[in-house]
């Protein structure tokens, strides 16, 4: 089987939750922001990785909008629409009981409107929140569909028609299933967590490639650029945890707690003698200067290690 050696394959990072993610990201990427001009490889796996935290960040934050909604806000949302829907029937009823030949005309398009949005009363009002919200956005779909707009303008109650539009947008909102909310649901999260490691994965290996063992400076660098990863410790187990990893890297290429690669451990020696902290378990000779057994990229990261599987 032909091998592969891209970032995604041969980085594996430490279990990252969303909140995880987004923090040791933004410690990467303020760090390589810090250390000014950074050779071209290096710099565009920064741009690249970049608007992906920005998206996550986005996300993260119009979930945590969402959940601080409290069942007070829930119940106000949905007395407001309530009380919309209620006034446009109780306007339309009054209408359609109307005398006289000359109102005969308003009196049988209340009726017409009365008939399309309120065949069972106001039981629709009663029913399950989100149940409720479906059932308004029927109603809201059949007056565009039917023109019903119009009518209701002609009687007067276009004040009414807003306020159950405005009403019904801010139930969906507070229920979590608008467009807008849909767009932050947990897939979408999980997508933008995947994506965002990806980009730390290519970042890690476009670091950990750029050191050269016979130029210090190139050590140096990686190792500034990859502290934050290096002091980075594991998630703790979901169950000691509210934030539990979404789709964290488990299973049998998972990072396991056993020490640096090698008979002496790292702890100990000199900073000039250490590979780069935190950048890679493992050489990445076969991948980068043909079969060169220099360890400059092996490195510990404190039990929660970026690891190359060659």
């Amino acid at each position: 089987m032909t091998r592969s050696y891209l970032a995604t394959d041969i980085i594996v990072l430490p279990r990252l939750s969303v909140s995880d993610a987004v923090a040791l990201a933004t410690a990467l990427l303020a760090r390589a922001t810090d250390a000014g001009e950074l050779p071209a490889p290096i710099r565009k796996a920064v741009d690249q990785t970049t608007p992906r935290l920005s998206h996550l960040r986005d996300l993260v934050r119009g979930n945590a909008e969402t959940q601080s909604l409290s069942p007070a806000v829930l119940r106000s949302a949905d007395r407001d629409l309530d009380a919309a829907w209620a006034a446009l029937s109780d306007f339309t009823k009054a209408f359609a009981r109307l005398p006289l030949e000359a109102n005969q005309t308003l009196a049988a398009d209340s009726r017409s409107v009365r008939d399309a949005l309120f065949y069972d009363g106001l039981r629709f009002l009663q029913r399950k929140f989100r149940e409720q919200w479906v059932e308004s956005q029927t109603r809201l779909d059949i007056i565009e569909s039917r023109a019903l707009g119009d009518v209701i303008e002609r009687l007067g109650g276009s004040t009414i028609l807003a306020t159950i539009r405005q009403a019904h947008d801010r139930y969906g909102e507070v229920l979590g299933i608008t467009a807008e909310a849909v767009e932050r649901g947990p897939s979408v999260v999980a997508d933008a967590l995947s994506a965002l490691r990806d980009g730390l994965r290519r970042y890690v290996l476009q670091v950990a490639a750029h050191v050269d063992p016979d130029d210090p400076a190139t050590q140096a660098l990686a190792e500034s650029l990859l502290e934050p990863l290096a002091r980075w410790q594991d998630a703790p187990a979901a169950g000691n945890r509210n934030d539990s990893p979404i789709g964290d890297e488990s299973g049998d290429d998972a990072p396991v707690d056993d020490g640096p690669i090698g008979d002496e451990p790292l702890d100990g020696q000199p900073i000039g003698d250490r590979p780069p902290a935190g950048v890679i378990d493992g050489a990445l000779d076969s991948y980068s200067n043909g079969g060169s057994e220099d360890a400059a990229f092996v490195a510990a990261a404190h039990g929660s290690r970026a690891k190359l599987r060659l």
